[in-house]
């Protein structure tokens, strides 16, 4: 596989494919497809990529992720799939590599330098054929001078109006006969093969850059300790920092400070118990808004400060300091105090969605809360088995690869809007929201349009009324002018842009034939705000 022919051949196979399946159609089933050939493309020109267990979790993570961008087709399994496939990309041209970040960027940077590979392999073909290389001879004499040649005629059309108005004609003539060759190309499929081409040639013209791997080689998961003298510091009366004496005194302040924070901590952490844990119940003119918002981004803010701190506190030979016992005691007190303050966020968003519905920023609090609790244990075992920082950020890197490919089995669409529609809380439910889902909530919100009205009326007798937008004609008229659009749109698809979601509620809008009439006789009670 080696022979640069077979690998000419397999870049214009794939080339050709890329087109044919994603020209003017949207991501579908040809996505995963394509990842797919290419996959095997790069197997067969490097056999040798199978024997890494990197290339076969991350392979597996591609083909999964592609999967779920037919069943699902949400914007979150195309991102994945996309990465995955990158990563796979990246442990296939170095399988040395351990971390994914580098695997990534390892195939991003092959990207970059693709062209010219290809470029070199066709000049290496050109070669081979005189005829093909007298060509490539006369091409690269003419080439430069034209360019330059272009460049000033432009300058001096614009800079001398008669100089323009006599070579008009000539213009004229040129720009027809371009119009004639090219009237089949445009401007938009130039960039779209460009692409397409630069992703191809990155496939089967395998590029190393010794930069990514040099990168993970040089790192280190266990931590040495350094031995240093004892030396004076720049600064008069100081030492440095990496001394005994300076270490000694480091732990010291940190040993403060610890105390001190570990104090504060529990102050908040018996509060949040008391208060959030257990029969949770809002007061009233409770913004529990702000509550959630505000004190959840600053919480979460505090845990990363935190774990910033204990990550400087041990940093290098403070982890093999006599005497520092106290001070890791102190530490995992409060990794432990912070993952206690990362369930009480938990809680708060957890209370919110039960007020107030689910959309996509408290799932997102959710999974980045459950990122953070790995980081603290994960940070607990950087101390206690002196890991160094790489450590963490290849584990957690990893973890939040796993967790990624995990939410794309989820329709999260269906789930927010299924959810929000048989809420408890009905006239706390922020209706605009459903506007924002994909095409693919259209029928759900359609077939329950009674229970969407009935949201809008009790929320216009809410005593603590924050919705504006409760008109649902407007909302209604809007959801049939997306669910036209979004049928022309299926009827006009290719199977390169099919997939199951769609498929399906195509399916469900056709069965839904006229508007329902408009709701009659609503019941409205008085709500009890308690959890």
């Amino acid at each position: 596989m080696q022979n640069s022919k077979i690998r000419l051949v397999f870049f214009t196979a794939s080339l050709l494919i890329y087109n044919y399946l994603f020209w003017e159609q949207s991501s579908g089933i040809n996505l995963p497809l394509f990842s797919l050939l290419l996959g095997i493309a790069a197997a067969l020109i490097n056999p040798e990529n199978l024997r890494s267990s990197r290339v076969l979790v991350t392979a597996a993570g591609t083909f999964s992720t592609g999967v779920l961008v037919v069943i699902h087709h949400s914007d979150l399994s195309v991102f994945v799939h996309v990465i995955s496939f990158f990563a796979m990309l990246g442990f296939m041209q170095q399988q040395e590599l351990k971390s994914l970040y580098n695997a990534f960027l390892q195939s991003v940077s092959g990207l970059v330098v693709a062209p010219k590979r290809l470029l070199v392999a066709v000049t290496q073909k050109a070669q081979t054929n005189s005829k093909t290389a007298k060509v490539f001879r006369v091409l690269s004499l003419v080439l430069l001078p034209l360019i330059v040649f272009i460049i000033f005629y432009f300058i001096y059309t614009v800079a001398n109006p008669l100089f323009e108005q006599l070579t008009l004609s000539i213009t004229t003539k040129i720009n027809h006969f371009f119009q004639l060759v090219f009237r089949h190309l445009s401007v938009e499929w130039l960039v779209f093969i460009g692409f397409g081409a630069t992703l191809s040639s990155a496939i089967v013209f395998r590029t190393i850059s010794q930069r990514w791997f040099n990168s993970d080689a040089a790192q280190n998961e266990n931590l040495e300790r350094t031995k240093t003298k004892r030396r004076k510091s720049a600064i008069p009366g100081m030492l440095e920092s990496h001394s005994p004496v300076s270490l000694k005194n480091e732990r010291r302040s940190g040993i403060i400070f610890l105390a001190m924070i570990n104090l504060l901590l529990l102050v908040v952490n018996i509060i949040d118990i008391n208060w959030i844990w257990f029969d949770f119940v809002v007061p009233q003119k409770f913004n529990l808004k702000q509550f959630v918002h505000e004190g959840t981004y600053m919480l979460i803010f505090s845990i990363l400060l935190s774990m910033a701190i204990l990550l400087y506190l041990f940093r290098n030979n403070q982890n093999f300091m006599k005497g520092n016992r106290l001070l890791k005691i102190l530490a995992y007190l409060w990794i432990a105090q912070n993952a206690v303050l990362c369930y009480s966020v938990f809680l708060r968003n957890f209370h919110y969605i039960n007020y107030h519905g689910l959309a996509y920023k408290r799932i997102g609090v959710i999974v980045f809360l459950l990122l953070t609790f790995a980081g603290l244990v994960t940070l607990f075992i950087k101390i206690k088995e002196v890991k160094s920082g790489y450590f963490l950020l290849r584990k957690n890197t990893w973890f939040a690869y796993g967790v990624m490919v995990v939410l794309c089995v989820f329709n999260w669409d269906l789930i927010i809007v299924r959810y929000n529609l048989n809420h408890w809380n009905s006239d706390d439910i922020d209706t605009s929201f459903y506007l924002s889902l994909s095409d693919r909530a259209i029928p759900e919100l359609l077939a329950n349009k009674v229970k969407v009205q009935r949201q809008m009326e009790l929320h216009k007798i809410n005593p603590e009324r924050w919705l504006s937008d409760l008109d649902y004609g407007s909302f209604e008229n809007y959801l049939l002018t997306r669910k036209d659009r979004f049928m022309l749109e299926q009827e006009y698809k290719q199977w390169q842009s099919w997939n199951y979601a769609d498929a399906e509620a195509y399916k469900a809008l056709q069965e839904i034939k006229e508007p329902m009439g408009q709701l009659q006789g609503t019941s409205i009670g008085e709500k009890t705000i308690a959890f």
